[in-house]
């Protein structure tokens, strides 16, 4: 919207979100990989407006126009995923530069009607594209119902729209998300397998019946027997204004989609040590035609040369919070906290903003278990949910402890454990602390340790604490906190060289790539 040619009060609404592009979405997994679903005739400036420069895979709904029509477009995405290969003047395809790009073929999922209808549009379109593999879609074709993008598993939903079409379930850890764009019918089998999802995308086209697509009345139906926790309609007509659909769903757990804000969520690791305080970042994109944000009053700063000054002040009043789920039973965890998630801020039009966030400090995460956590944002009444992230709490494996008595508190105890647990790509070692009255304290990640040998941890009788443990073959790391009854204060650390092994590394790196050759006694090494 708005159609050709109309003049209707919605067509020619000033409201931002009677804006509507044709149906599609874009889906990012926790691992980083991302995908299409459906490719509409706009596909390419919304991807230019919302800063979209990775595709991993397609999948479609069917091929209808609507929903296909950028399909072309997806060749700069093989050029953006392809591989650079030497070029040399002389070569027919040299341009100036020492190397060309060969694209990687687009893994496209459809069922096999909509794989033949698209051969049909898109005769052009093959797994090798053209010539240069650059000026023609590369695309691979898959008619498989159940497969995985990234971290995302993806199963393929039956749904009735008098022309082959289908849905999608989309699973990744504990949640789930459907999607179905265009249907008029769904069946009570597809029904039970959305059961109680996440969140429910569903086509709704107008208040009247149509013949293929879902009418209001119906679409409501199917939400009740589904029971999403929260539902959002797409592929309106221009029959109502998004203020209008607003006052239709009021009560329901459904709300009309539009674009304008994006929110997200992105954790350092997929699983955490009891005790830690579970880092996130929040990534907050403003789309819409308001300043957006947090806290009343906020300035906004910018530069002057190299000075600081404030570029505008804002009255802001949505609200930001993170609501965190345990996965098993998806119950609810209750905010223990009084203060903010994040701090005060505000976001102009076309703008961005990077928050920081704690969620141990919010959430009791004590208990071993699988959580999920959803940061949410809402504006001018309108809640806007990013993608939930799950992690884990874990207990670690165990490796060493102690014990700390308190002169002048002789019923309290403190125990310090050191525990083993995997942080990205390395071994990581992290020190807890729990007293006798039950008091957790904030588990402390302590960096790579290479185990070698078992870490020690030494408790003085002042209160400090120090902890050794090896990060190579050649260099401890040395921990220092600050224990008292009421206080657990990290102080610092610094690096220790072996001194077995330290000696005998510089002599390596003396006579490294050719340098002084020793002689050849055998005791010239001791000198």
């Amino acid at each position: 919207m708005p159609q050709i040619g109309c003049g209707c009060p919605v067509c020619t609404s000033a409201d931002p979100r009677d804006r509507r592009r044709r149906c599609g979405a874009y889906v990012t997994a926790a691992d980083g990989a991302a995908f299409l679903v459906d490719t509409p005739p706009e596909l390419r400036l919304a991807c230019v407006e919302l800063g979209v420069s990775k595709v991993d895979a397609v999948v479609l709904t069917h091929a209808h126009m609507d929903h296909v029509a950028g399909f072309d477009d997806l060749r700069r995405f093989n050029t953006l995923n392809g591989e650079k290969v030497p070029c040399e003047p002389g070569d027919p395809l040299y341009r100036g530069l020492p190397y060309r790009i060969v694209g990687k073929p687009m893994p496209c999922y459809a069922m096999v009607e909509t794989i033949e209808q698209m051969h049909r549009i898109f005769p052009y379109i093959s797994g090798k594209g053209g010539a240069n593999g650059l000026f023609r879609p590369q695309i691979e074709f898959d008619s498989a119902e159940a497969f995985s993008v990234g971290s995302v598993r993806v199963e393929r939903l039956k749904v009735e729209h008098g022309f082959p079409c289908c849905g999608y379930l989309f699973s990744e850890g504990g949640a789930r998300i459907a999607y179905i764009s265009d249907c008029h019918e769904l069946s009570d089998e597809t029904i039970e397998r959305v059961k109680g999802v996440e969140v429910m995308v569903l086509n709704c086209l107008r208040e009247r019946e149509h013949p293929t697509h879902l009418s209001l009345e119906r679409a409501l139906g199917y939400l009740d027997r589904i029971a999403p926790k929260r539902a959002y309609f797409v592929h309106m007509c221009h029959d109502l204004s998004h203020v209008e659909w607003l006052s239709r769903l009021a009560g329901t757990c459904a709300e009309p989609a539009y674009d304008g804000l994006e929110v997200d969520l992105r954790m350092d690791a997929s699983d955490y040590v009891v005790g830690e305080r579970v880092r996130a970042v929040v990534d907050i994109v403003n789309s819409s035609p308001d300043t957006i944000g947090i806290g009343g009053k906020v300035r906004v700063w910018g530069k002057e040369g190299s000075n600081r000054v404030v570029r505008a002040e804002y009255d802001v009043n949505d609200r930001f919070f993170i609501e965190v789920y345990r996965t098993g039973d998806m119950s609810q965890l209750a905010k223990i906290s009084k203060g903010a998630f994040v701090a005060d801020f505000a976001v102009e039009t076309g703008e961005g903003q990077k928050l920081e966030t704690f969620i141990g400090d919010h959430f009791a995460l004590g208990e071993p278990n699988r959580y999920m956590a959803k940061p949410v944002f809402v504006h001018a009444g309108v809640r806007y949910e990013g993608q939930p992230r799950v992690f884990d709490m874990v207990e670690g494996v165990r490796a060493v402890a102690a014990m700390q008595m308190f002169a002048n508190r002789k019923s309290l105890q403190r125990e310090f454990s050191l525990v083993y647990w995997a942080r990205g790509r390395s071994e990581h070692v992290f020190l807890k602390a729990k007293d006798s009255n039950g008091r957790q304290w904030r588990t402390t990640d302590l960096g790579p340790i290479l185990r070698i040998d078992k870490p020690e941890i030494s408790v003085c009788a002042d209160g400090k604490v120090f902890v050794l443990h090896r990060l190579n073959q050649d260099q401890f790391v040395r921990s220092e906190f600050w224990s008292l009854p009421d206080a657990l204060e990290f102080r610092g650390r610094s690096s220790v060289l072996d001194p077995e092994t330290a000696g005998t590394q510089s002599v390596r790196e003396l006579y490294r790539d050719g340098g002084v050759k020793p002689k050849q006694n055998p005791w010239w090494k001791f000198w």
